[in-house]
């Protein structure tokens, strides 16, 4: 959907979940993202919400196993959340602290544990930044082999692939 809209680094802007009360300004700034609602004003007393990158992130509330996870994202969007860096995971942990939407308990990203060579991985390669509760890794014999994140610490976990549990999805945009 290209219209008039767009952030301040020039990409389109397709969120639409304006909150309830917006007036409508000439030249307007989008000044607050507050309980999934984006606010307007105008003025620039306000920090400037913007987007960078290119990809962004759904959380899905429907449970299914990881495996089923994987299918709906890939089917849906464009896979299931990789978190690559410690600027992903910042803005991983920003968005799920102002999404409304998210339920409780931790959610399947897309990492798994090689059953093969016990190394965890993304759908492209190893996971080199990790953000693992108490900064251990989760080893054999005693490891699940797939990869969530928790809800009130924002850390990794793993468990078990058969569980069923919500799910971050990522897509292109």
């Amino acid at each position: 959907m290209h219209d008039q809209w767009e952030w301040i680094d020039k990409s389109c802007s397709t969120y639409r979940t304006w909150s309830r009360d917006r007036e409508t300004y000439n030249d307007v700034i989008l000044v607050r993202y507050t309980r999934g609602l984006l606010e307007t004003g105008s003025g620039s007393s306000y920090q400037v919400i913007c987007a960078q990158g290119s990809v962004r992130i759904k959380v899905i509330n429907t449970t299914l196993t990881w495996e089923r996870a994987l299918e709906y994202c890939k089917k849906h969007h464009t896979g299931l959340l990789q978190i690559d860096s410690e600027e992903d995971q910042a803005a991983v942990e920003h968005w799920l602290k102002h999404d409304n939407t998210v339920s409780d308990g931790p959610l399947w990203i897309g990492m798994r544990r090689s059953i093969i060579f016990g190394f965890w991985i993304w759908k492209d390669g190893i996971v080199t930044h990790n953000n693992w509760k108490n900064g251990n890794q989760p080893e054999l014999p005693f490891a699940h082999n797939c990869g969530a994140i928790n809800i009130n610490d924002y850390t990794w976990t793993d468990e078990d692939c058969g569980c069923e549990l919500p799910f971050i999805c990522e897509e292109e945009i």
